[in-house]
């Protein structure tokens, strides 16, 4: 049976410009947009088993985004503290534009931290023990 309705956009072409968007930290409806794809058409084609690799291909473009926007996070820090060292030889701080930098900084690493938390999220750990640092002692009663 033919298939019928619209033709799919689907290219390796088309599919290599969204993934390279991608890594260089650009979301994916952004990326998406601009290359005139719908979110429910890449969403098929993610989940379409004509398509075996597109999710790896996926989800190793996001990784790569994020370490460009942690890169990213560090030349803009850099460039905040240059300016301020500079305007504070001239005598004035302008503290709106580090502040302004300090919120950008702190957005981008708390982002990171959520979106790759292994990499750049906090490590939490609890610990259990008994009284003493003595084993714990489990008891039930009816």
């Amino acid at each position: 049976m033919e298939k019928t309705g619209r033709p799919s956009k689907y290219s390796e072409e088309l599919i290599d410009k969204i993934m390279n968007e991608l890594a260089h930290g650009v979301n994916i409806k952004k990326a998406l947009k601009k290359h005139d794809v719908h979110w429910e058409s890449f969403r098929q084609w993610l989940n379409n088993p004509d398509y075996p690799d597109l999710r790896k291909r996926y989800t190793e473009s996001k990784a790569d985004g994020i370490e460009w926007m942690m890169a990213e996070t560090t030349e803009l820090s850099e460039k905040a503290l240059a300016e301020s060292k500079e305007e504070n030889k001239a005598g004035r701080t302008n503290r709106d534009y580090v502040n302004m930098m300090r919120h950008h900084i702190n957005l981008q690493t708390f982002r990171a931290s959520k979106l790759a938390p292994r990499v750049y999220g906090n490590k939490d750990q609890l610990e259990i023990s008994g009284v003493d640092g003595g084993e714990i002692k489990v008891s039930f009663e009816k």
